[in-house]
């Protein structure tokens, strides 16, 4: 079905119209301008320096919230009625971004987009912005101390050829982490909690290779120790066969050209075929939960599974894995809180902060109340 994509969007007499729509078709696909707002990509967003000073944050009187008894009505990501402070959600950022906080918060959640995704969009039914959904996970009271990130990264479809791949996405996440800082207020720096990654297809390759690097240079360490789990949604482990699909599209449209980091994307690539023997020695201490899709994903005029199964897990003993009622694009995208695809996320969410209670990492007070 691949094969034929390819011919047929070569053969077409009108080539260029169709190749641009394969691209937009693509499912996490974006334009690359007005995407980012570049900017320090250590520190919090801007909304977030300028709210309120770190020593007051959570001060304000508690309020109990459920998914029963909260209003999410219009669904704004705005959690002014909560104890803690909230990131801008407009700007697609690259980099690392720190949306919420609490002055107890004890537990990072650092989100990673995937090809063609963005930090905001990504994670936003519609690709709107209003139903960015990680900031309704402190709603929730078993994780209601956690602090919210995401991470951004170059990885259009569109623009020139890049000789980006996902060891450089990977470093890239590494330093940001490293260095984060909280700007002009004292936020505690990331290897202060534990870190729970959650990850979207490319992504999931990108903190897997993180973990290998850090694991084997001693500045990260400390980092490296705090990584108690990685939640994997759509995530290639062994690549794609739209992969090279996908490049031979970018190769033709005019509005396009091939990328490495979607070469690195291709069935059992070498560069796959490293990540997974390395981080297979390396991961033993980890939770690991892959979500995968199975849903077909609608590209042009077809629907195929962009990520099959067998490539959606890793296959290890002490994997979690289960498939969620979705395809490639809505796997990570969630309508409301109601939604079964976000409650099983959420829940695995809320099952790791158990286990890193177990493990004496988060105290039973904070991690299991249901007040």
């Amino acid at each position: 079905m691949l094969r034929k994509l390819g011919r047929a969007i070569s053969s077409q007499s009108s080539g260029s119209a169709n190749q641009d729509e394969a691209i937009e078709s693509y499912p996490e696909a974006e334009s690359s301008s007005n995407r980012y707002d570049h900017r320090s990509a250590s520190e919090p967003s801007q909304t977030l320096q300028a709210s309120i000073p770190y020593h007051l944050v959570g001060t304000a009187p508690k309020r109990n919230y459920s998914i029963a008894d909260s209003d999410f009505s219009g669904l704004n990501t705005s959690l002014g009625s909560s104890s803690g402070t909230t990131g801008s959600l407009s700007a697609d950022e690259l980099g690392l971004s720190l949306l919420y906080s609490t002055e107890e918060s004890d537990v990072d959640l650092i989100f990673v987009h995937g090809l063609g995704g963005s930090s905001r969009r990504t994670w936003s039914w519609n690709r709107d912005t209003d139903y960015f959904w990680p900031t309704w996970l402190p709603h929730d009271p078993e994780l209601s101390n956690s602090r919210i990130f995401t991470f951004g990264y170059s990885a259009n479809l569109r623009g020139p050829s890049s000789s980006l791949n996902i060891i450089d996405f990977a470093k890239d996440l590494l330093l940001r982490m490293l260095t984060f800082s909280g700007g002009h207020e004292p936020w505690p720096a990331i290897g202060s909690h534990p870190i729970i990654f959650v990850a979207h297809s490319m992504g999931g390759l990108v903190i897997k290779k993180a973990y290998i690097l850090g694991k084997s240079d001693e500045k990260y360490a400390k980092l490296m120790s705090q990584i108690l789990g990685m939640v994997f949604l759509s995530t290639p482990h062994k690549g794609s066969n739209y992969a090279r699909t996908l490049n031979n599209i970018l190769s033709a449209a005019p509005t396009g050209s091939p990328k490495l980091f979607i070469t690195d994307l291709e069935l059992n690539s070498t560069s796959l075929q490293e990540i997974n023997e390395l981080f297979r020695t390396l991961c033993g201490d980890l939770a690991l939960v892959s979500f995968y899709e199975s849903l077909k994903t609608a590209i042009g005029k077809l629907k195929l599974t962009v990520v099959e199964k067998d490539s959606g897990v890793l296959g290890y003993p002490e994997e979690t894995s289960s498939s969620l009622n979705a395809d490639h694009h809505s796997i990570c995208k969630y309508k409301t809180p109601e939604d079964p695809n976000y409650v099983d996320v959420r829940n695995m969410l809320k099952w790791m902060m158990r286990k890193l209670h177990v493990r004496g990492k988060v105290p039973l007070d904070k991690c299991c109340r249901r007040d």
